[in-house]
């Protein structure tokens, strides 16, 4: 039996910031209101030119410094987002590219994180595609 584990983790937040206090200027809401019933303060919100694979792949690049293993060694691309590039070709499939590597990629669309969690610890990454070396990307991340 294939096992999968994780050897890197890698992450990457957008520079941009957007607090409850800016959101009590734009709608009617307050700090107070969003953080007892969400838990949010603050969310990164991407630029207007920045794509859900460029984040993928710069947080991907982390998890393979952490590793120490190379782009050459993934065998399978995982994104798994609520928010896709265009709907061909898939995001997995420009993180591969922006990777400089071929592999198997998969793309699984969701309409919240809490699905996307809940996917992954009900099937391996190993039981989507035979591989040896998986690579994924969860979109988007979770705000604080």
């Amino acid at each position: 039996m294939k096992k999968s584990i994780i050897v890197g983790c890698g992450s990457y937040l957008p520079e941009k910031i957007l607090t409850n206090r800016d959101l009590e200027k734009i709608v009617d809401t307050n700090d107070e209101w969003i953080a007892t019933r969400t838990g949010i303060k603050q969310r990164h919100i991407a630029a207007d030119e920045e794509l859900t694979s460029e984040m993928a792949a710069k947080a991907a690049r982390k998890a393979l410094d952490k590793s120490g293993i190379s782009p050459d060694s993934i065998d399978l691309i995982i994104v798994a987002t609520t928010t896709p590039d265009r709907t061909f070709p898939s995001t997995a499939v420009n993180v591969q590219s922006l990777l400089g590597r071929e592999s198997i990629t998969e793309d699984i669309l969701f309409l919240s994180p809490n699905s996307i969690k809940r996917t992954f610890l009900q099937r391996p990454a190993t039981s989507l595609a035979p591989s040896r070396t998986a690579a994924g990307a969860l979109s988007p991340p979770i705000a604080s």
